[in-house]
């Protein structure tokens, strides 16, 4: 049932945050202030706290009607030309651009909708000339804690990242990792630094947790509805680590 919006990273599995590589293809999915525009045509109108209006939504769904419509168009086209090429015809790809500020909770609504129209790969970048300021500079790196083996148990490790109003929250399946990235324990792992998050601390214990289990490379990022997308878009760059030695970049999303 498309009504469980739990089911984002299922019907995604391979949800990925990437670099976008020039000659990547897919359809382009722009979330702009005002509208959700799919190759260059306005397909939805966002309210002016930037929220999809209910009307366009499925009852009981995240499935955006009219972004269905369209999406479903250009999977059927992109279906005929991979098999034409002779490439699997499985899943399309699909390259999101959204505006810094875009609540997680629209991100969530366009990646379930390209979800259930057969959207498997996704690809993410921040409009240039968003309202948010300068693309932020790298953060500085802080040194990697040391973690307990506790921290990382025997079997799934099922590390998830939750972004909120107060910081960046860590979990493993033994459990919520401790403010500053020490050990086990409860609260925020890593607390704002002002009004900014702590991309350095992230980038930090992502690679204390990824000593305790080299060969683990999946994480799930949820956020509160209200969080922006750049801070979003952020964490996975830094769960990611560095192309040549990747952290943990098999990223799906979770509400």
């Amino acid at each position: 049932s498309d009504a469980a919006v739990a089911s984002v990273p299922q019907a995604a599995a391979s949800m990925v945050a990437v670099t976008i590589d020039p000659n990547e293809e897919g359809v382009g999915v722009l979330i702009s202030r005002t509208h959700i525009i799919l190759d260059d045509e306005a397909v939805v109108d966002l309210d002016g706290s930037r929220r999809i209006d209910a009307k366009d939504l499925r009852p009981g769904s995240r499935l955006v009607v009219p972004l269905a419509r369209k999406t479903k168009q250009w999977r059927d086209r992109d279906k005929l030309i991979l098999g034409a090429k002779g490439q699997p015809t499985t899943r399309s790809s699909a390259i999101i651009i959204a505006d810094a500020a875009t609540p997680y909770d629209v991100l969530l609504d366009v990646l379930f909708t390209l979800g259930q129209t057969e959207f498997g790969e996704f690809h993410f970048l921040v409009l240039v000339g968003s309202d948010a300021g300068e693309p932020p500079k790298a953060p500085h790196p802080k040194p990697v804690p040391v973690l307990p083996a506790s921290v990382a148990p025997p079997g799934a490790l099922k590390l998830r990242v939750r972004i909120d109003d107060k910081g960046i929250s860590i979990r493993t399946s033994a459990g919520g990792i401790a403010t500053g990235c020490g050990g086990p324990g409860a609260g925020v792992t890593l607390p704002k630094v002002g009004t900014a998050y702590d991309r350095a601390g992230l980038a930090a214990c992502a690679e204390a947790i990824k000593r305790l289990r080299p060969i683990e490379s999946a994480a799930i990022v949820s956020a509160s509805p209200e969080t922006e997308y750049r801070a979003v878009i952020d964490a996975i760059d830094d769960l990611r680590g560095d192309p040549s030695s990747p952290l943990f970049p098999d990223v799906s999303f979770a509400p």
